[in-house]
């Protein structure tokens, strides 16, 4: 119908399809008011289960012909223990009828047991099939639908056709050839029928160039005049394209589940189908596994990734009507169909799910009667079910030129609405709306409906049903509503709403605005500056490239910014958040969020929960929140705080500032000069390489300063605290401390409590202050400071000086030359070892000097002096009070006197018991168990 330019006279359709055109002017179209009388649906007819010996075990794909109006169904059984050929006949009437049936073996003593490769193909004007098992045999198909030999190819010594997968059937330099591709023996064979031969043209080995173990699945193409093959590999879970010509075959692209671009489609490999047009292909693989993916083939054979879809066991392809139809078998006993649309991508038009729901393994499709008949093997029995697809009639409106209104009405519509700004309604069932240029408004209505809006700024509405929705060029609104929708902006600065149900959304070029509302919903912001919001339901986000913004809102979501300098928002729920490159800003959210903002300086918040944040390379801000958190910097300078609860903070490379918080931390800086403060709690800190700053703070902490000249401050609690290696300075503080200086000159200072001090190696300084403390210098010259309190220090090895300082001290010199000194309060020194100096103090002390030529001073107080072995000195000067001296042997050791006497005459030396006494001013020694007859001048040295 033809319609006028005056929109005050609507075209009107009748009943039934009508094809309606309205003109250049503003036109006014309504389509029929009664529903189509033609079933549109996907309708299950029967189901193939019995058949003799087992021929149907283990259904695989079966495939078909048509001759003088009857259709031919060809089923072979996969099952390892049985299998076989069946040949049903279906009648207009669908009334099937067997007609042959082959188990075990088939011509000349071919195994068929387990056989999975079948095909039918036409060969000069003759319908031809193929079957595999341990072997292949190309028949040619009668007038009744019987298969007739025509030659056989048996499994040879190299088992190249052991049990084949699949087959693609090619004319090649006039002759047939035959590519056989290997479910059980990796690799393609090619085949040339010579008379009534099958003869090997060539054998192509598997690698991982090439993805040819287990081929499940072969199609064919034939586009700009040259042939290509295609297979789909389950064990390698690879895709791989072939040129077919004289010369034999040539790889020209594969894909494998390891590709980026492949998001684990072929993961267990398991259904393949083409739909070639004149210059490309869409080639569709499934993954039991994965997902159902579609590339677009090109005529030079190179594919490219086009769209992505739920997973399939098996896939088919039919032509009909000028309409190319996907069929997707599924592992929940549905059969769902898609449509490939100019572009090659997919939408769903129909689904059915089977009576019992059993797992489909095998799907093939024969165009027959005016319909699709398809046959669904059982992946768990033997047979299989029969379905019938025929698309809806529906009204086809062109509305021209002009500011059209459309009304589509009951009924699969194809609306246009052409030039002008146009407003289309496809009302109920499954519609299909243009809006063209100018600034459209497109309602799908109920049903699944596809939404194109061409160019100009448009409103595309899905309304119920799982629509299809595509804005194209210009800056457009579109609405998915209630249903599974599919939304792709296409250029411009698109608004895009998901709406109910699991919908998925691409902003496509410019500046974006999706929301995916209720549902787990997939958002791809695309290129642009984008703002992404997921609402409710486990979402993904992509921001693609741009400055982007995306909220997961409520939900277990994975939001992944992209190029540019992104915000990054989680939400509610157990997060995910990417933020790619660019300097981003990622908020996790209530929940145990992971973040990572990957390349760019970022700035990463864990908020409430156990978060795990990584922040990649940059000079990143990490802030953990509430919860026990673990932290990552990565490399270059990053400030990290742990927040709330027991957080694990990892610098790694570059010069970190770590901040545990409140809870017992753990921190590592990693490489590069750090600082870390533990915070509250009982905190475990690691410097690692550099010259790092490490804090306790409040809590029993455990510090490690690593490699490099470290700070280290126990802070509040009974901290635990090592330098390491290099030169490092310690501090306790408050609490009863243990620190060791580990390699390098250190300087460890106990603080307030009772300290255990160890240098370690080299010449360190330790200085107990307050409390009874515990100073070991380790090997090196030493300084030790006991400080307030009753000390124990041990100089170890080297020439250590140790200071008592106030209390009752034990020094030990050890090894070495040391210098000792007592301070005040009654203590005890030991030179040990060397040539020592000890000065007893203010006190009653007791020195030993120990082996070596050692010099001993009691100073002040009562004082018991030992030399031990060696030559001694015992110095004794004024206010020194009354000392004994335990182990003097004159002519040996020496007693000096410092201002007391000026020669040995001036003394008063007389004997006392078993002691000798002498006395100098107003200094007493007593020389215990010593007659003082043995005394001479020489035992004495006078200053």
């Amino acid at each position: 119908m033809q319609g006028a330019s005056d929109p005050s006279a609507p075209l009107i359709g009748g009943a039934g399809a009508q094809s309606i055109r309205g003109g250049d002017g503003d036109d006014l179209i309504y389509g029929d008011f009664a529903p189509d009388q033609t079933p549109a649906r996907l309708a299950e007819l029967a189901a193939l289960r019995e058949a003799p010996d087992g021929v149907l075990e283990g259904a695989f794909r079966a495939q078909g012909v048509v001759r003088d109006g009857l259709a031919f169904v060809y089923g072979m059984g996969a099952d390892p223990g049985a299998g076989g050929l069946g040949v049903w006949m279906v009648d207009a009437a669908d009334r099937l009828t067997q007609v042959f049936a082959q188990s075990a073996r088939y011509f000349d003593g071919q195994l068929l047991t387990g056989a999975r490769g079948i095909l039918t193909f036409e060969h000069q004007g003759q319908d031809m099939l193929l079957t595999g098992g341990f072997g292949v045999s190309l028949s040619r198909i009668a007038a009744d639908g019987r298969p007739e030999l025509v030659a056989t190819r048996h499994m040879d010594e190299t088992l190249d056709l052991y049990n084949p997968g699949a087959f693609a059937a090619f004319e090649i330099g006039g002759a047939l050839h035959v590519l056989v591709g290997g479910w059980e023996r990796p690799g393609l064979t090619l085949l040339r029928l010579e008379g009534d031969a099958l003869v090997k043209a060539a054998r192509y080995e598997d690698d991982a160039a090439r993805r040819l173990d287990g081929v499940a699945a072969m199609a064919s193409a034939r586009l700009a005049g040259r042939d290509y093959a295609i297979t789909l590999s389950r064990r390698d879970e690879g895709l791989s394209v072939w040129r077919v010509d004289a010369e034999g075959l040539t790889l020209t692209d594969m894909r494998s589940r390891d590709d980026a671009e492949t998001d684990f489609a072929l993961s267990w490999a398991s259904g393949l189908a083409v739909a070639a047009r004149d210059d490309a292909a869409g080639v569709y693989a499934a993954g039991e596994d994965g997902l159902l993916a579609a590339w677009r083939l090109d005529a030079e054979g190179r594919l490219t990734r086009i769209q992505s879809l739920p997973a399939a066991t098996d896939l088919a392809h039919a032509r009909l009507e000028g309409r190319d139809w996907i069929f997707a078998a599924r592992a929940d006993g549905t059969v769902t169909v898609y449509e490939a649309l100019a572009d090659l991508r997919l939408v769903e038009r129909d689904r059915l799910a089977l009576g019992d729901g059993a797992a489909l393994s095998g799907l093939g499709a024969l165009v027959y009667n005016d319909r699709v008949l398809l046959t669904a093997g059982r992946a768990d029995g033997p047979g299989y079910d029969m379905i019938a697809f025929r698309p809806e009639a529906g009204d086809v409106i062109d509305g021209g030129g002009g500011n059209d209104r459309i009304w589509g009405g009951p009924g699969p519509d194809q609306l246009k609405g052409g030039a002008g700004d146009d407003q289309l309604w496809g009302e109920d069932h499954d519609d299909r709306l243009w809006g063209g240029d100018g600034a459209d408004q497109l309602d799908g209505g109920a049903g699944n409906d596809a939404l194109f809006g061409g160019a100009g700024a448009d409103r595309l509405i899905g309304a119920e049903g799982d629509d299809s929705l595509a804005g194209e060029d210009g800056a457009d609104v579109l609405q998915g509503g209630a249903g599974d929708d599919v939304l792709d902006g296409g250029a411009g600065g698109d608004v895009l709403e998901g709406g109910d149900g699991d919908d998925r959304l691409t902003g496509g070029e410019g500046d974006d605005s999706l929301a995916g509302d209720a549902g787990d919903d997939e958002l791809d912001g695309g290129a642009g500056n984008d703002e992404l919001d997921g609402g409710d339901g486990a979402d993904l986000l992509l921001g693609g490239d741009g400055n982007d913004a995306l909220d997961g809102g409520a939900g277990a979501d994975r939001l992944e910014g992209g190029g540019g300098d992104d915000v990054l928002s989680g939400g509610d729920g157990a997060d995910t958040l990417l933020g790619g490159a660019g300097n981003d800003r990622l908020d996790g959210g209530a929940g145990n969020d992971a973040l990572d903002g990957g390349d760019g300086a970022d700035a990463l918040f864990g908020g409430a929960g156990a978060d795990a944040l990584t922040g990649g390379a940059g000079d990143d801000a990490l802030d953990g929140g509430a919860g026990n958190d673990v932290l990552d910097g990565g490399d270059g300078d990053d400030a990290l705080i742990g927040g709330d609860g027991d957080d694990a903070l990892t610098g790694g490379a570059g010069a970190d500032r770590l901040e545990g918080g409140a809870g017992a931390d753990a921190l590592a800086g990693g490489a590069g000069d750090d600082a870390l403060d533990g915070g509250g709690g009982n905190d475990v800190l690691a410097g690692g390489a550099g010259a790092d700053a490490l804090t306790g703070g409040g809590g029993a902490d455990e510090i490690r300063g690593g490699d490099g000249d470290d700070a280290l401050r126990g802070g509040g609690g009974a901290d635990k605290l090592w330098g390491d290696a290099g030169d490092d300075a310690i501090f306790g503080g408050a609490g009863a401390d243990k620190a060791w200086g580990g390699g390098g000159r250190d300087q460890i200072d106990g603080g307030g409590g009772s300290d255990q001090l160890w240098g370690g190696g080299g010449a360190d300084a330790l200085r107990g202050k307050n409390g009874a403390d515990a100073l070991w210098g380790g090997a090196g010259a030493d300084q030790l400071l006991g400080g307030n309190g009753d000390d124990r220090i041990a100089g170890g090895g080297g020439a250590d000086k140790a200071w008592g300082g106030g209390g009752r001290d034990r020094i030990e010199g050890g090894g070495g030359n040391d210098k000792l000194w007592g301070g005040g309060g009654a203590d005890q020194i030991s030179g040990g070892a060397g040539a020592d100096q000890l000065w007893g103090g203010a006190g009653n002390d007791r020195l030993e000097g120990g082996g070596g030529r050692d010099r001993i001073a009691g100073g002040a107080g009562a004082d018991l002096l030992l030399g031990g072995a060696g030559a001694d000195v015992f110095v004794f000067a004024r206010g020194d009070g009354r000392d004994s001296i335990a182990d003097l042997t004159p002519g040996e050791d020496v007693l000096s006197l410092e201002g007391l006497a000026p020669d040995f005459g001036a003394l008063d030396i007389r004997q006392q018991g078993e002691d000798a006494i002498i006395e100098a001013g107003n200094v007493v020694i007593v020389l215990l168990d010593l007659d003082h007859r043995l005394l001479h001048a020489d035992d004495f040295l006078f200053s």
